[in-house]
């Protein structure tokens, strides 16, 4: 910890993104100097927190560290909360005031997700979900307090991570989907239903995915969505993401182009960027909601 005290110390006040990974998922802890390292920070704005495997050597966990962390970072807009040994957690006042973009995966810690979204929702605008949920009402638990505001979700696979049962709640303010699966647009697990006509979507005007960076995911599996179209009045935009180092040779195949334009659909191609650029693309495309 006195290491890397002083690497802040020395090299890390103009940081704008910062990485803590506890190589045990039970030994968790910060010390005082780090913490006051990172709180002179100048203008943090991400930070990702992990824990790797169990080790039964280590037993030694000091949340009240952790919450002290949290509050030396006021300025955080982006957190990815992979931390499963966290179970609960409190937050003072000054913690997570800025928060606009919260990723994290789930491991049985909807305490402590929730928390961390009832104390950032006056500014939380978009969740993104690394990992899949078979609990509805963890799920539930961890969106209510900002059900009525979330703007933009991003998950690894609509239809497969999020049981059908959260998904037919209302989101009136979601705007944005973006969808990382191989093979998006189908049914709802465990459901017939095609996936654009879960409630939750009822809103949603820019759908994103990406075009896959090895197959160059072939564009007529990304004709599904097509059949759902309809169950989305609002959907006006579909948005392919691709890396930067890809060619730019990529052509949208003009009948594709076609189908989607014929049901008031438009089609983009864009470098991957980040989910406040998507946020802010869509509001380019399409203004403010109603």
């Amino acid at each position: 910890m006195n290491q890397l005290a002083t690497l802040i110390e020395l090299l890390g006040k103009k940081l704008k993104t910062l990485s803590l990974c506890f190589v045990y998922h039970n030994n968790i802890g910060i010390s005082p100097r780090v913490i006051k390292a990172i709180e002179n920070i100048e203008d943090l704005k991400s930070f990702m927190i992990f824990s790797g495997h169990e080790d039964s050597k280590y037993r030694t966990r000091n949340l009240k560290s952790i919450t002290e962390l949290f509050s030396a970072m006021p300025k955080i807009e982006w957190l990815k909360f992979m931390c499963g040994a966290i179970k609960k957690l409190d937050f003072k006042p000054t913690a997570l005031t800025n928060l606009r973009c919260l990723s994290f995966s789930y491991d049985k810690n909807s305490k402590v997700l929730s928390n961390i979204i009832r104390t950032s929702k006056s500014t939380l605008k978009f969740i993104e979900l690394n990992s899949a949920f078979e609990d509805c009402q963890d799920l539930i638990q961890i969106f209510e307090p900002i059900q009525d505001t979330l703007e933009g979700l991003g998950t690894m696979s609509f239809s497969e991570d999020l049981p059908a049962e959260f998904a037919s709640l209302d989101f009136p303010k979601l705007r944005v989907l973006i969808d990382q699966s191989t093979r998006p647009y189908r049914v709802m697990r465990a459901t017939n239903e095609h996936v654009l006509a879960a409630p939750m979507l009822r809103n949603v005007r820019t759908v994103v995915t990406a075009i896959e960076s090895t197959t160059y995911r072939s564009y007529w599996d990304l004709t599904d969505l097509l059949v759902g179209v309809e169950e989305v009045p609002s959907f006006k935009h579909f948005v392919l993401t691709k890396e930067a180092w890809i060619q730019d040779y990529i052509v949208i195949p003009p009948k594709f182009m076609e189908d989607y334009k014929s049901r008031g659909v438009q089609l983009h191609v864009t470098n991957q960027v980040s989910c406040d650029e998507l946020m802010e693309l869509d509001l380019k495309l399409n203004g403010p909601m109603n």
